[in-house]
């Protein structure tokens, strides 16, 4: 797991969900061996990427969260 720059309050939690999503996911569905999780800050938001090397092809989410908070 990468994580780049920090989030408070809600947005902390809105990725926590994302990504707690994302693996659960994972491991119901994919049958995959890695995951890579990366939460990168760009601009006056965060990206949140999952990729994984599961049997049903590889998965490559990534989701933009934008918050006028970030710290």
């Amino acid at each position: 797991m990468k994580i780049d720059g920090e989030v408070d309050g809600e947005m902390e939690l809105t990725v926590y969900r994302i990504v707690q999503e994302a693996l659960t996911n994972v491991l119901k569905h994919a049958g995959a061996r890695h995951v890579q999780v990366r939460v990168e800050r760009q601009g006056d938001g965060l990206v949140v990427e999952v990729v994984d090397d599961g049997t049903r092809g590889r998965v490559h989410l990534v989701i933009a969260a934008y918050e006028a908070r970030l710290v």
